[in-house]
């Protein structure tokens, strides 16, 4: 078989037998290496079924900057970059490297009248009665509250449908803005937060607003909910969830949290990857501790291989190349190529009112990245950042390979009962035994 197609995956079990699997990248199909059988799914409880509709009608665009997207709605999701400020300065954040006097100045609040510009400019293109999410971006959005309270009342009392969604590291929310967000309802509000990581300035959950305001929406339509940031020195999501919950005394299992993953972009030595690290994911992936973050990718992939879902339908992880997702800066009114970038040179789209016009023609589908499309871990990864470049990337790369490995893993050896202990693909051979190493 053409390795490019395929990856081998070995496996042992606790008698030192050794089988293979071959996995085919393209069309999501484990194939026995010695029968040539598919692998049978009956011990994750599935069997292998036909989707409602043909896979062809999931075909993703490859977008690139020789094949421009367009940003055409109805759109589902609307990200507003209030400015890129943060009073935080966390070590592995995407956003701490604009910092210069130039791009400091861009980091400037918008003004009331920019709010009222911005619902004019949204007439043209989305109903009064659309469903929409709005994202409100930073830095950290609570330092924009002067305009996130006009911006927010604006977008609620004119779109009643819609849901007002806020991410903040939650150390600027009191009173106020608690009773703000409880007297909302078409408001929710996520906390970033780590656990024990020294990554962060300071340990928020110290704030009785935000005690106080988890304890008010626990159990209703819109409880408070965080999301962390893994990085090497930190990498177990159950011992987070733990650590928030006893910071909040309640139980773990009342702790929605969400994670962004491994921390992206930033500069790894050869010894970050020590299987020590990885082995943590992929025990509590098998454990099922950590299923209350993870379970949406490892079911994903189950559900993938159980329908032979073609990598071709694999959708981009953050959905920024869609039709129906669009970011916009609350300053310049003008369309901006993620949440995370800059509003001026490059990742200046253009303005919102010449949106029909918009060639978004600075981002990269994984289909366009020579490494993703025979990735084996292409299902979980689904192609990471759409726009850096260069050594940005393949740093981000790097690192999520060897993130994803654990869940690939995993996933395998719920499915087999067998442990992975070697890999081939075209990215050369990994030894996957310190991974998947259990004690008996």
């Amino acid at each position: 078989m053409e390795m490019n197609n395929y990856a081998e995956i070995a496996f042992n079990d606790f008698n030192n037998n050794v089988r293979s699997i071959f996995y085919d990248i393209h069309k999501n199909k484990l194939i026995w290496k010695d029968t040539n059988e598919l692998v049978d799914l009956s011990t994750i409880g599935r069997s292998y079924t036909r989707p409602t509709e043909p896979w062809e009608h999931h075909n993703q665009t490859d977008v690139n900057p020789l094949n421009p997207g367009v940003k055409s709605g109805p759109f589902r999701l609307i990200k507003i970059q209030l400015g890129l400020s943060c009073n935080f300065s966390c070590d592995y954040c995407a956003q701490t490297p604009h910092n210069s006097p130039k791009e400091l100045s861009l980091r400037k609040m918008a003004k009331r009248e920019d709010v009222y510009k911005l619902l004019e400019n949204l007439d043209h293109i989305i109903n009064d009665t659309d469903k929409v999410i709005f994202e409100l971006w930073g830095g950290e959005p609570f330092l924009y509250w002067p305009i996130i309270n006009v911006l927010a009342t604006e977008l609620i009392n004119k779109y009643s449908n819609s849901i007002i969604s806020i991410t903040t590291n939650g150390s600027l929310i009191n009173s106020e803005i608690a009773n703000w967000i409880l007297d909302n309802d078409n408001i929710t509000i996520t906390i970033s937060h780590d656990g024990e990581s020294t990554h962060r300035d300071e340990n928020v959950l110290k704030n009785i607003n935000i005690y106080n305001l988890f304890h008010e929406l626990k159990g209703t339509i819109r409880p408070l909910k965080f999301n962390c940031v893994l990085t090497i020195d930190n990498i177990s999501i159950s011992k987070i969830r733990k650590f928030i919950a006893d910071e909040l005394e309640t139980d773990p299992i009342e702790i929605i949290l969400l994670t962004e993953g491994l921390a992206m972009p930033i500069i790894h030595n050869d010894n970050d990857y020590d299987a020590k690290h990885l082995n943590v994911i992929y025990k509590e992936i098998i454990s099922g501790e950590s299923l209350f973050a993870y379970g949406v990718d490892i079911f994903g992939f189950f559900k993938m291989i159980s329908e032979s879902k073609p990598s071709n339908c694999i959708e981009q992880k953050c959905g920024l190349d869609r039709a129906d997702v669009l970011v916009l800066n609350l300053k310049t009114q003008h369309v901006v190529t993620c949440q995370n970038t800059l509003p001026e040179g490059k990742h200046d789209i253009g303005p919102i009112s010449d949106l029909k016009n918009l060639k978004i023609n600075t981002i990269f589908h994984w289909k366009s990245r020579k490494n993703c499309s025979n990735c084996p871990l292409l299902s979980f990864c689904k192609g990471s950042c759409l726009y850096l470049e260069g050594e940005k990337f393949d740093q981000v790369c790097k690192s999520q390979f060897f993130y994803r490995l654990p869940f690939l893993c995993a996933a395998l050896y719920w499915i087999t009962g067998l442990i992975p202990i070697s890999l081939k693909c075209e990215m050369g051979e990994f030894d996957l035994k310190d991974i998947t190493f259990l004690e008996k």
